[in-house]
């Protein structure tokens, strides 16, 4: 006897299917009876039954986005706060000034290949997927890239300009990031997709940190552009550089450098083979083709070292971080350090980095204390220790470090840094030690005038990109000072 209430399933075939079939009968079906309401009596008319009039239903093919629509696929996102400052106190005329941001904002972004997704006042998200009818297409964060520098060039220029996009000044926050995202699309296809993934987290976290100088990109957005823009890596965590702008276009192989660079790039690899620190300066008197020869210098040492800890420094670093900036920088670098750090989190993370360091444990906590009085060391000296300490100092420090991968020390502009830095930069070059580390430094000619530069390393590489002149390569009496 089938169970009351219970219908067909995949293991429950339907009733009529295991019911015999009534008997044919010539006699008329009854009729069916009408039930009357618990609290009243039948309608009195049977034949006519009142019903509450249907409704229609959607028609196929719209509605809501559902979960069959949603698919997961490769894409940039661009994020974007874009605010007068300061900001109109009459609502009508803030009402016109944030109409004609958001108008510009998405007329840039379209026009770079991206969708609008989002927007709500100041904040604009905007999705730029993979072609997908490209199986090979990569430039989805490039076309992200410049919607970032085109809404820039727009948004920054001066309000008193002719020309100029928008009526008022426009304080602008942008972040790119770059991974896998869920995108969830209508049936219709007439509404805008919505996006959902860990991508998008990580573009909210860079725009939260953010500054209005540049655009914040996450470190496969920069891998992915770096060929067409330049960037500079902000310490701290999350990894995240800052956009600076396009790169110039490559010159003519007359003027590319190629024999040097394969030099260069030969110097490196044996330097890591063989766990040799050496010193590579590169001296240029234009400063473009110095840089692009660092900036191949340091994207080599990112894919073909294996594991490889680059860090950069150029003038404007130093005149940001003050006296001693770049033995801060070196120390926090490799130590995983952040701004926000309390002291007893910097010191558990140097003593962390250290541990590795095959020496007891008194060796360890001296070597703790003095990477530590160089963080606190901001606008005065470090503490004042003997030319041989300190040189063991780095010596330990950078020998613990390389446990993690081959070191370079890419520092540009070296001719203009103060007596501090060439020495800390000349000592590490030094060290009696063998880890993979290698030293480039970037300068004008004039670098030479130094004489802690000429013949005092056995492991050592010059190259002149251009020819300088009698006078850059003069060395005076009073530049001309011995080694001590």
């Amino acid at each position: 006897m089938p169970v009351q209430g219970s219908g067909p399933g995949p293991d429950r075939p339907a009733l009529r299917a295991v019911l015999p079939a009534p008997a044919p009968s010539s006699a008329p079906a009854p009729a069916p009876k009408v039930l009357s309401p618990v609290n009243g009596s039948a309608p009195k008319d049977h034949t006519a039954a009142h019903h509450a009039p249907a409704r229609d239903l959607p028609a196929a093919g719209t509605g809501t986005p559902t979960v069959a629509s949603a698919v997961r696929g490769e894409a940039s996102l661009l994020l974007v706060r874009a605010e007068p400052d300061p900001a109109p106190t009459e609502a009508g005329e803030l009402d016109a000034v944030m109409d004609g941001v958001a108008t510009l904002i998405h007329q840039e972004i379209e026009r770079c290949g991206g969708t609008v997704v989002f927007s709500l006042h100041a904040l604009t998200l905007a999705l730029f997927p993979a072609d997908p009818a490209d199986p090979d297409d990569t430039e989805y964060p490039l076309r992200a890239a410049r919607a970032a520098t085109a809404l820039r060039a727009a948004l920054t220029a001066s309000p008193a300009r002719a020309d100029a996009p928008v009526a008022a000044r426009t304080e602008l926050r942008t972040a790119v990031a770059t991974g896998a995202v869920l995108v969830s699309q209508s049936l219709g296809g007439s509404r805008p997709p919505r996006v959902y993934g860990a991508t998008v987290k990580e573009c909210e976290a860079l725009l939260a940190l953010a500054t209005p100088d540049g655009t914040h990109v996450c470190d496969r957005t920069r891998q992915e552009t770096r060929e067409h823009f330049a960037y500079e890596e902000i310490p701290g965590a999350p990894v995240r550089w800052k956009l600076l702008g396009p790169i110039d276009p490559e010159p003519s192989d007359d003027d590319a450098h190629h024999r040097e660079l394969d030099l260069l790039q030969g110097v490196m690899t044996h330097s890591n083979r063989w766990s040799q620190p050496h010193l590579i300066t590169v001296l240029s008197t234009e400063e473009a083709p110095r840089r692009r020869m660092l900036d191949k210098l340091g994207d080599f040492a990112g894919s073909a070292l294996d594991g490889a800890q680059v860090l950069s420094w150029n003038g404007r670093d130093a005149a940001e971080a003050g006296p001693f900036g770049l033995h801060r920088r070196i120390i926090s670098r490799f130590s995983g350090l952040s701004k926000s750090d309390p002291p007893w989190a910097v010191r558990r993370k140097v003593s962390a980095a250290v541990q590795r360091l095959d020496a007891g444990k008194s060796c360890i906590n001296w070597l703790v204390a003095r990477c530590t009085s160089v963080l606190e060391t901001s606008n005065r000296s470090p503490e004042r220790l003997g030319a041989e300490e300190w040189r063991d100092v780095w010596r330990y420090f950078l020998e613990a470090v390389a446990h993690d991968g081959p070191i370079v020390l890419i520092i540009d502009d070296l001719h203009l840094e103060d007596t501090a830095t060439r020495e800390l930069v000349g000592l590490i070059a030094r060290l009696p030690v063998r880890i993979p580390l290698t030293v480039i430094a970037g300068a004008a000619p004039e670098l030479l005038r130094h004489a802690d530069w000429s013949s005092d390393r056995r492991f050592a590489t010059t190259v002149l990109l251009d020819r300088p002149s009698d006078d850059e390569l003069a060395c005076s009496d009073e530049d001309c000072l011995p080694v001590q």
